[in-house]
């Protein structure tokens, strides 16, 4: 006997399933930049220079955010619960 659950999706009537927007692929290459500003974050010790990494990792992090919102498809009220719960 497995220890994880299964459930075949006629199981689960009514169970809300979003369908992903697939069209969005190119744009993973614009956020790809987040890995790269963290470690060069990590390894900077002039606090001006953290000052205008920490906006740029910021700006990508908001781009990663709207990106996932968009392949995710939610509303506007969905992302307002979302960003108010953060």
């Amino acid at each position: 006997m497995s220890p994880f659950f299964a459930a075949k999706i006629e199981c689960i009537p009514g169970f809300p399933l979003r369908t992903f927007n697939f069209d969005l692929h190119d744009n993973y290459a614009d956020t790809g930049g987040m890995l790269q500003a963290q470690k060069e974050y990590q390894n900077i010790d002039s606090e001006s220079e953290k000052k205008i990494l920490q906006q740029k990792i910021n700006l990508i992090d908001k781009q990663i955010d709207t990106l996932i919102y968009k392949l995710y498809e939610l509303t506007d009220e969905e992302i307002k619960i979302i960003e108010e719960s953060t």
